[in-house]
């Protein structure tokens, strides 16, 4: 659903189902894939704070009701660089340079060592989170 949203230009659809179930069935899981997406959509709109916001949950690895279980730790290192790398660009962008390269760099070492597999490397870098 993510990815076909994104394609047809009408990712503010993914945004506002996220939306409703945060408000409307906070125990429900949510795929880190439709928060990023919704990060990524927040920040391109200018909402930066909100996004940091939902990043900062993201990157809290707690085993509440409501919060998505990863299946192996992977997955987490996976979630965790790209939600860094982001949070890095956001940064840069605002004009805090230091704290922006800093995040990127960290982003890039979890990317690099994060991972067992190649393949999950190859598809976070290419975009296919």
């Amino acid at each position: 659903m993510d990815r076909f949203t994104y394609w047809q230009g009408i990712s503010q659809t993914t945004l506002q189902l996220v939306e409703y179930l945060k408000a409307n069935s906070p125990t429900t899981p949510i795929a880190p894939q439709l928060l990023i997406r919704n990060v990524r959509i927040m920040k391109n709109a200018g909402n930066l704070q909100g996004a940091e916001k939902v990043l900062d949950e993201l990157l809290v690895q707690e085993t509440e009701i409501g919060k998505w279980i990863y299946k192996n730790k992977q997955d987490h290192h996976l979630v965790s660089a790209v939600c860094i790398q982001i949070k890095g660009d956001i940064q840069y962008n605002l004009g805090q340079w230091s704290q922006g390269a800093k995040l990127l760099i960290e982003s890039l070492i979890l990317f690099r060592y994060g991972f067992t597999s190649q393949k999950a490397f190859y598809c976070c870098r290419h975009g296919l989170v």
